[in-house]
């Protein structure tokens, strides 16, 4: 969700967007933010766009914590960088005064998977936690791992595996630098279903996008991002078409992703409102069908929990 208008060429600021923009997020997903929430976000991005001087701010999204939850924006800057734009995290609390995140510690990366649990929303709290081997201990005079850290880590490895755009959003341009492409005019009705429309806001991986750009032929191009057509596990995005024309994605891995795409048109949103935790069960809850090549994926709801605030009262069946 962006401070910026995704509609028409002009690109102008327009702080009513986040409000016309989370009605398709909830409807397709219940995803919603309320009222106070939406206006404090609108005021603080508009300012943090004019002081920290980005070409956009994007509302990245919200982690629930037990006692706070944490906003997220993401600043851009499209000149200037090659192949992809420099982009920069900011969090906030309830205060909705955002900082810049601190850059990952992504030594921390494998024990941060391991940690697992609810956000508490106290940043400054000390993880006990180490990218040494059990039982030895970090130097005394060794930075101390934060909740901050562990959320940074998290936002990271949600952003590399969620942010989607529409193919043809964005253009490269002939002096390699990554722009919105103002003709942009939104996947075709019949392709809205097709993973292969839709792509990862991220520097390429695969090889044949690698190649692509290696070869610099001086030419415009659109179609410049990896696809979602190779994540793993297979099947970990579900495709939905609501009222006739407007796509629905979800990720299955990193629930509480969404993104939406009205066809033949220029609007198209993404946003995260969940845990920061990730499906590890995923891979064995799909189950492939040949026949249409479709993958299902399988729940038993024998417990639920649906907020951190509510850990303490889980719901258990009776039969349970």
């Amino acid at each position: 969700v962006s401070t910026q208008s995704t509609w028409g060429q002009q690109r102008v600021m327009d702080v009513l967007n986040l409000d016309s923009l989370m009605k398709y997020v909830s409807a397709g997903t219940g995803l919603q933010l309320n009222i106070e929430e939406r206006l404090n976000i609108k005021l603080t991005l508009m300012k943090l766009q004019e002081t920290q001087q980005l070409d956009e701010v994007l509302l990245w999204g919200k982690i629930r914590g037990i006692v706070k939850d944490y906003y997220i924006a993401m600043g851009i800057n499209y000149h200037g960088s090659k192949e992809f734009p420099s982009t920069k995290f900011y969090w906030a609390t309830n205060t909705f005064i955002f900082s810049p995140l601190p850059a990952p510690r992504m030594e921390f990366e494998q024990e941060v998977v391991k940690l697992g649990g609810y956000f508490t929303g106290e940043h400054e709290k000390i993880l006990k936690i180490s990218p040494k081997p059990e039982g030895v201990e970090m130097p005394a005079e060794g930075k101390p791992f934060t909740e901050l850290d562990r959320l940074s880590i998290v936002i990271h490895k949600i952003e590399k595996e969620t942010h989607l755009v529409p193919q043809g959003a964005f253009k490269l341009t002939p002096i390699q630098e990554i722009r919105k492409n103002e003709h942009f005019k939104g996947v075709a009705q019949d392709c809205l279903m097709k993973p292969s429309f839709y792509q990862h806001f991220r520097k390429v991986e695969s090889p044949e996008k690698k190649e692509m750009l290696a070869r610099n032929e001086g030419i415009l191009q659109t179609d410049i991002f990896d696809t979602i057509e190779g994540d793993l596990p297979k099947g970990s995005w579900s495709i939905q078409i609501n009222s006739g024309n407007v796509a629905s994605l979800k990720s299955l891995y990193w629930p509480g992703y969404a993104f939406f795409h009205v066809g033949f048109t220029d609007i198209y949103c993404g946003i995260y409102i969940g845990e920061g935790i990730a499906n590890k069960d995923l891979p064995f809850m799909l189950q492939y069908n040949p026949q249409n090549n479709v993958y299902h994926i399988w729940i038993c709801l024998l417990y639920t929990s649906p907020s951190p605030r509510d850990a303490t009262l889980s719901r258990m069946p009776s039969s349970a």
